[in-house]
């Protein structure tokens, strides 16, 4: 019963991968329930949303470095692309030892901002860009400083501990960057 239940959730056409990720955690916290080890729901959550911002930051970040006509901007992508990858990696040990699934791929609310982005020529791009990654960056930090408060996990914990420095020297970074380029 919880297999086909978890296929179930799994197939869900015209979802997104977020909401793909969200259906298959909602089966497998039901199931921990059952005497199944599983993440709570917010740890679950918070692996979830965080996974779809970080995968965001990784892809603008790349966009930044291969696109941005500011060399700064251009080097500080360059730097983010490895900090979101360490991220990212985090995300997904820590989201396989308390069998949480993530999204593989970034949801369509910023999937929307990536292709924008994209389509835009390089007069405005790298204003647009910078914009975009510092709204995405206070959003992660408002998710990190929101989740820190409510996650009981301590691995999980130490990672929302550990990341929101990092997150704050970046939007500090971006903000001079966006002055800069204003």
């Amino acid at each position: 019963m919880i297999v086909s239940a978890f296929v179930v959730a799994c197939n869900g056409e015209g979802k997104d991968s977020v909401e793909k990720a969200d259906s298959a955690n909602a089966v497998r916290i039901d199931a921990a329930g059952r005497g199944q080890r599983a993440a709570d729901k917010k740890t679950a959550s918070f692996l979830t949303e965080a996974a779809d911002i970080t995968l965001a930051q990784s892809q603008l970040s790349e966009l930044a470095f291969q696109k941005s006509l500011d060399q700064k901007l251009k080097s500080f992508g360059s730097k983010m692309m490895r900090d979101h990858s360490m991220m990212n990696e985090a995300i997904k040990a820590l989201s396989a030892g308390l069998q949480v699934t993530i999204p593989t791929a970034v949801g369509e609310t910023n999937q929307k901002k990536l292709d924008d982005l994209k389509a835009k020529d390089n007069e405005g791009f790298d204003k647009a860009l910078t914009n975009t990654m510092v709204q995405l960056h206070e959003n992660e930090i408002s998710l990190f400083e929101k989740a820190s408060g409510n996650v009981d996990n301590a691995d999980v914990k130490a990672f929302i501990d550990n990341g929101l420095p990092q997150l704050n020297i970046h939007l500090d970074s971006l903000k001079l960057l966006q002055k800069m380029l204003k």
